[in-house]
């Protein structure tokens, strides 16, 4: 299914990476001079996805009146799955809150529609929902704070995999596979004031 480009807020500052940084790239980058090309899967998406994470979680406590910038200093070193969790419950962040990649990536989820006017009615919806996230920006917006990181890290991840720094096959399945249209999806669509009113609304 495909979906419009969501709506990007006016950048005010760029997110500077606690670990897919310049240094990081090179690291990587150093496995492929000696004939070990990294993975984009196992290498370098964890490190996206953890930074996205990581400033969606700062924004979302600060909202919160808490402190989002400890939070997001201890969550980059904690482990997939158990680790995470005892950060997240030890700063009360609600399960509903949680980030949810897929349901990032595919806000429909797995919802039949019944017809073309049941769509409709979804997708402005979302629309009019993905609108207001925008107009939160990309500081104190939880969403689209963690969403520009992808635009932020754009430099950082050409250092990894220009050039063969990443194995062939996973530049060609996972980089333009499904990366490549995800970030597009999430982080280069139109800027809000050109994406105030989606048609049909009121």
């Amino acid at each position: 299914m495909t979906l419009p480009f969501t709506p990007t807020p006016t950048a005010v500052c760029r997110h500077h990476p606690r670990l897919l940084t310049a240094a990081k790239a090179a690291e990587l980058r150093s496995r492929a001079a000696r004939g070990e090309s990294a993975d984009f899967d196992a290498d370098v998406w964890p490190l996206i996805a953890k930074e996205v994470e990581a400033v969606y979680y700062a924004a979302l406590l600060t909202s919160h009146g808490l402190d989002g910038t400890a939070f997001a200093d201890r969550y980059p070193a904690a482990a997939p799955g158990a680790e995470e969790q005892a950060l997240l419950d030890e700063a009360a962040v609600d399960a509903a809150d949680h980030w949810d990649w897929e349901r990032v990536a595919r806000p429909y989820g797995r919802r039949e529609f019944t017809g073309a006017e049941d769509f409709h009615s979804w997708l402005l919806a979302y629309l009019r929902a993905d609108v207001a996230h925008a107009r939160e920006g990309n500081v104190s917006g939880p969403v689209k704070a963690a969403l520009d990181v992808l635009r932020d890290l754009r430099n950082e991840i050409r250092l990894v995999v220009d050039h063969s720094g990443i194995d062939g096959a996973s530049y060609r399945d996972a980089l333009h596979g499904w990366y490549t249209p995800l970030n597009a999806f999430l982080s280069i669509g139109p800027p809000t004031p050109r994406s105030n009113s989606p048609r049909g609304s009121p």
